[in-house]
């Protein structure tokens, strides 16, 4: 069985796991949830890279997923306006409409 094809399983067995827990990200969680994004593909990525820190800092919420170990396995945050440092926050409805319709 290819590593790959393991790493899927692992995931999909920790989704379907009734063990997880849910909690608000902290500054303390950066270097865990920066090893999530380790194997992301630069193509993958569709906005500018935001330093974890900021995002956390920044986002209306942060969130992370800790399996029964305590071990971050996801990580989620929410802003109010997209997360692209040249766009001013005024101006993200334009921005949507444009890139969305």
């Amino acid at each position: 069985m290819s590593e790959d094809l393991k790493e899927r399983l692992r995931v999909l067995n920790l989704i379907l796991s009734d063990n997880l827990t849910h909690r608000e990200a902290t500054e303390k969680d950066i270097s865990n949830i920066e090893k999530l994004f380790s194997n992301v593909s630069e193509s993958s990525q569709f906005f500018a890279p935001t330093p974890m820190k900021s995002l956390i800092k920044r986002s209306l919420k942060a969130y992370v997923t800790e399996d029964e170990a305590k071990n971050i396995v996801s990580f989620i945050s929410f802003q109010n306006y997209p997360t692209i440092p040249a766009l001013d926050k005024n101006c993200w409805i334009h921005w949507i409409h444009y890139h969305y319709g």
